[in-house]
């Protein structure tokens, strides 16, 4: 019998994290007296780590890029601290994941840029 790898990204593909994610930044950005952002706005922002995401939250505000420096500790304190308040399974994916587990000999596999504490 073979035995295979089966590899699914976490955020953005098994679970839509968006939500949490706009509310760190939400956050963040309030607390630095700048307005908030849509949805639509923050889920064009993700995908190229978080450093670069707080970054265009940054510019998307009004704020001075310099910030960045401040404003990337705080958000990834915020969210930390949120990271699963809001965020939801994509739907029929946690019966496609189900649906694996019969493959005795498949093993299994999320990356994701959470921490071990917050991707369980």
């Amino acid at each position: 019998m073979r035995r295979f790898l089966l590899v699914f990204d976490l955020d953005g593909t098994l679970v839509d994290s968006a939500p949490d994610l706009r509310a760190a930044l939400n956050q963040m950005l309030r607390e630095r007296g700048h307005p908030a952002l849509s949805l639509a706005q923050v889920k064009r922002m993700v995908g190229d780590g978080a450093p670069t995401m707080v970054a265009r939250a940054l510019a998307a505000s009004g704020s001075d890029p310099a910030d960045l420096a401040g404003a990337l500790p705080r958000f990834l304190e915020i969210y930390e601290a949120n990271a699963v308040r809001l965020t939801r399974p994509y739907p029929k994916c946690p019966r496609r994941s189900r649906a694996c587990e019969g493959e005795a000999t498949a093993r299994r596999s999320a990356p994701t840029n959470r921490s071990a504490r917050r991707s369980r």
